[in-house]
């Protein structure tokens, strides 16, 4: 699996493997490389609109009535 990074100063892409990825610095300007941001916008929507567990009543609240 590859994952997509990007430097957040000049935009240069690249590509790593494995499941995370190694701290790179960008070749051109030599800023550290982020996970690309559609890629992390990606996650982030996951995440956001996952499957959760249903909320729960705070410990010591009254039942209603």
């Amino acid at each position: 699996m590859t994952e997509p990074l990007e430097c957040p100063r000049c935009h240069r892409r690249a590509q790593t493997r494995g499941g995370g990825w190694p701290s790179r610095s960008c070749p051109a300007c030599g800023a550290p490389m982020i996970l690309a941001r559609e890629q992390a916008q990606a996650l982030v929507r996951r995440y956001m609109h996952g499957d959760r567990l249903a909320p729960q009543p705070r410990p010591g609240g009254r039942a209603p009535g």
